[in-house]
């Protein structure tokens, strides 16, 4: 990040950094989405009243509401990538790495994916580079 040390200043620099790998995820396996996202808005220290008006955000723009109850092992690899978009944009980091962010979603949601992705790059000012 801009006017930080990167090896003195680790963790704020890593606190402000996201990632999306596609056949990789930071979600828990063994825990419900919605567990899951919760746990990362409290290490993240995300505010109760961001962190809902974000998950109804995700539910409505990602397709996550259905998923919210299942855990992830038992998800699809298309419903886990939307998932994990979700949780990497839960604590709005400044810079955001993607990698196969669409891997395993499908036909509509995949331009929903991009649409959403793009929206949040407005009000967060990540710049996402395509290749």
């Amino acid at each position: 990040m801009p006017g930080r040390n990167p090896y003195r200043q680790r963790v704020a620099n890593a606190r402000e950094i996201g990632e999306v790998f596609g056949q990789r995820t930071q979600l828990w396996w063994g825990l419900a989405l919605i567990e899951s996202l919760s746990l990362i808005g409290k290490i993240y220290e995300v505010p109760p009243t961001r962190y809902r008006a974000l998950l109804a955000q995700f539910g409505a723009n990602l397709g996550l509401d259905d998923l919210l109850h299942i855990p992830v092992r038992q998800m699809s690899l298309g419903q886990k990538t939307r998932a994990s978009l979700a949780a990497t944009l839960i604590h709005k980091p400044r810079v955001i790495y993607l990698d196969e962010p669409t891997i395993g979603i499908v036909g509509t949601q995949r331009s929903t994916c991009a649409n959403h992705t793009e929206s949040h790059n407005f009000c967060c000012k990540v710049c996402f580079c395509r290749r």
